[in-house]
Parts: C-alpha cells; sequence; structure tokens
C-alpha cells in the first residue's frame, strides 16, 4: 500500500511538472488524457468547457483524441443535462453515472463515450466551472472510488490549468477585438473607395454584353464576372458594418457540387496559375440540391481558398471536396461537408485550438489574422460548423458541415 500510495504521488507530481510545462490548449488537453490513463487507467476522455456564461459546454480534446473529432456542445436546456451541470458546480466530488452505481447521465454522453459507466470529474477553479467526462468499466468503479482523494487532487490541479488557458485565451481574443474594431473603422473609407469604380465596371460589363450578344461562348464569361462584381458589391456594403450580418438569401437552391467547382475553377486561373499551384475537385454526386444561402458559402470557400493559397509553396496542390453525411428525410436533416485540403507547410500544433480566433495568424506581419475568423462566423451564421484538421499526408484540411433539407 505504502508503495503504491509512493508511485501515485511520483505520477501526480509529474503531472504536475507536465501541465505547469504545457504551452497550448492542446499540449494541455494532452497531459490530461494522458494522466487520465495513467493514474486511472481511463482511456476515452472528454473535457467540457463553458460558453455562453455557462449556458452550454463545449467539448474539447487534444489532437491525438478521437472524441474530439466531431464538434460537441451541451446545452442546460437538456433537463438531465441542466441537473448534472449544477450538481458539478456544488459539488466537486466524482460521479458515477449508469448501472447500478449511479443514475444514468444524459443519454447523448453515453453514446458519446460508448460506455454505459461514465466517470463525471468536476473540473472547478474559483467561479469557473468545466467538467471531465470519461468512460469506465464495470470492474473499475470501486478502484475509482478508493482512489478519490487522488482524483480530486488530480481535478483541482487540471481544473486550475485550463482555467489560466482560458483565460489567457479571453484576453488575446478581447485584445484581436480591439484590433478588429480598428480595422472596421478602414473598411467602411475602404468600402466607399470601390463602390464608384465598381459602378464603372458593371455599366461597361452591360455595354460589352449588348455589344458581343451574338458570341454565345463569351456571353457566359461575362455572367460569371457580373456575378463576381455582384458579390464584391455585396461585401463591399458589408464593409460599411463588418459586425452585421449578411443580407438574407434564405431558400435558393443550392447545387453544392456545382457552387464548389465554380468557386475553384475562378482561382484556377487567377491567383493559382501565378503560383503553378494545382487543383482537384472531388464531388459526391449523391448531395440533393437544398435551399440556403449560396454567397454565404461561396464567400466562407474563397476564404479558405485564399488562405490556402497563401500558404502553399509554389507547385502545391488544394482539393476541394463534397460528402452527403447523412441524407435528409422528410422528418430530419441532413447533412453535408465540403472540405478545401492542402498540401503546404499545416498550422503550427500551437494554433490549432484558436486558429478561428480573430488576430491569430502564422503568416507574419501583414496579415491581421481575420480571414479564418470571418469564416466562423459565416459558419455560424448558416446554423453550420468549421473545423481545422492536419491534411492525411501532410498540409492542412478544413471542413465545412452544414444541415440540410431538400430543395
Amino acid at each position: 500500500e505504502l508503495i503504491r500510495r509512493v508511485d501515485t504521488f511520483t505520477r501526480l507530481n509529474g503531472m504536475l511538472d507536465n501541465l505547469v510545462r504545457a504551452d497550448s490548449t492542446d499540449r494541455i488537453l494532452m497531459v490530461i488524457e494522458e494522466s487520465m490513463q495513467i493514474l486511472f487507467g481511463l482511456q476515452r476522455v472528454l473535457v467540457f468547457i463553458p460558453e455562453n456564461d455557462g449556458e452550454s459546454y463545449r467539448g474539447l480534446g487534444s489532437t491525438l483524441n478521437p472524441l474530439a473529432v466531431t464538434p460537441t456542445v451541451l446545452t442546460r436546456e437538456d433537463r438531465p443535462m441542466e441537473e448534472l451541470i449544477d450538481c458539478c458546480r456544488n459539488d466537486p466530488s466524482p460521479i458515477i453515472l449508469g448501472g447500478d452505481h449511479g443514475p444514468s447521465g444524459p443519454v447523448f454522453l453515453h453514446r458519446l463515450l460508448d460506455s454505459r459507466h461514465l466517470l463525471v470529474l468536476p473540473l472547478s477553479c474559483r467561479r469557473w466551472h468545466s467538467l471531465l467526462v470519461a468512460a469506465v468499466d464495470a470492474g473499475a468503479i470501486e478502484t475509482l472510488a478508493d482512489r478519490r482523494e487522488s482524483l480530486l487532487f488530480f481535478a483541482r490541479h487540471a481544473a486550475s490549468r485550463l482555467q489560466i488557458d482560458f483565460q489567457s485565451r479571453t484576453q488575446a481574443e478581447q485584445m484581436a477585438q480591439e484590433r478588429v474594431n480598428a480595422a472596421q473603422k478602414v473598411a467602411k473609407r475602404i468600402a466607399h473607395e470601390i463602390n464608384n469604380p465598381l459602378a464603372v465596371v458593371e455599366n461597361y460589363l452591360s455595354v460589352l454584353g449588348a455589344n458581343l450578344a451574338d458570341r454565345r461562348d463569351l456571353q457566359q464569361k461575362l455572367l460569371t464576372i457580373g456575378e463576381e462584381v455582384g458579390r464584391i458589391g455585396t461585401i463591399s456594403r458589408q464593409l460599411n458594418d463588418l459586425s452585421a450580418p449578411p443580407a438574407p438569401r434564405e431558400g435558393q437552391p443550392i447545387d453544392l457540387n456545382r457552387l464548389g467547382r465554380e468557386t475553384l475553377s475562378l482561382f484556377e486561373h487567377s491567383l493559382f496559375s501565378q503560383q503553378a499551384i494545382t487543383t482537384r475537385f472531388a464531388g459526391d454526386p449523391g448531395i440533393p440540391v437544398f435551399a440556403g444561402n449560396p454567397d454565404t458559402i461561396r464567400q466562407i470557400l474563397v476564404n479558405l481558398l485564399q488562405n490556402a493559397a497563401e500558404a502553399l509553396p509554389q507547385g502545391g496542390s488544394v482539393t476541394v471536396s463534397t460528402r452527403l453525411r447523412q441524407a435528409p428525410s422528410a422528418l430530419t436533416a441532413g447533412l453535408v461537408e465540403i472540405e478545401v485540403a492542402d498540401d503546404g507547410p499545416g498550422i503550427p500544433a500551437a494554433l490549432v485550438d484558436s486558429v478561428f480566433s480573430a488576430g491569430v495568424t502564422s503568416k507574419g506581419d501583414g496579415h491581421l489574422g481575420l480571414g479564418l475568423a470571418i469564416v466562423r462566423k459565416l459558419a455560424a451564421e448558416l446554423d453550420g460548423t468549421i473545423s481545422c484538421r492536419p491534411g492525411s499526408d501532410r498540409g492542412t484540411c478544413f471542413t465545412l458541415q452544414l444541415k440540410v433539407r431538400p430543395e
């Protein structure tokens, strides 16, 4: 027993040292996951941190954690979840859910971690409350009960490190927001200067269209140019207030494969060809036409493709692909994905967790780090999600997931 206690104490101190040395959110989560496995034999673990003043909790895991691949959000709207969150806020004691050892937790959690029994470990520091959820085998429950003090020790220090990281990121985002506010003032001046020459271009396009009425081979190109000029006008108007959402165009029919192919084509003949960047489009023919806002989806793609072009070296490659994750039905919405993947240098591990935050960039001077922050804002307006992960070989892969209903 003494040897076991000394061993546990040594490992706990090693965990504390690793937590202190962790220099990113991803590394902190990795230390927590490794510690839960080494100290308590728990392999399937997910941490939930508060959002929206504690009304919802977002699931987080390291880049090595397969449970973190699918975005997960818990809300207090679910009664069992609300009761569990309140219990964790009021009592730091570990909770066992499921089977004969305690009440069942929210069904979603049991399914997510694929386990009948769950350990819920409150992670509280001052007034900041998060929680850790882990899958538990029935045979390990008594062992965990005997190691209650070790669990509490681990929880206190893990919560403290997470809270410091959360506070640091919040302060960084506040500073970035100040930069965004300054950029908004500049953007308004730019929008005013753009509108005048844009009107001239639109007029000349109308003249060209009339003069070349018999050139059918050019009419489609002129139409595409006109649509893009119109979109520039829309973006210019949005620059007057970057915080305002774009004018809604809900109910427009969207052929996602066509939209993705056409948007990629615009870059093929301009920016990508100048850098000898090769492109590929892989569309899922099973995706149905659905109703939504095509301009917003196109703007997200343009931002992601622009981001890839800036990151790629000469001769790199970009792939845009679509995928039907879940077919829509009369009662439930479907899920579609569109991915933009490149084979560039990738995003540093220290920035992966915050890459969609304003002001975060790995591109050096001259970049405000606003492009991906705008992408996240636009995805939220579509009631969708945007995620980032390392590519299958190298580079970076961005995935936009959307709920869809058939047109």
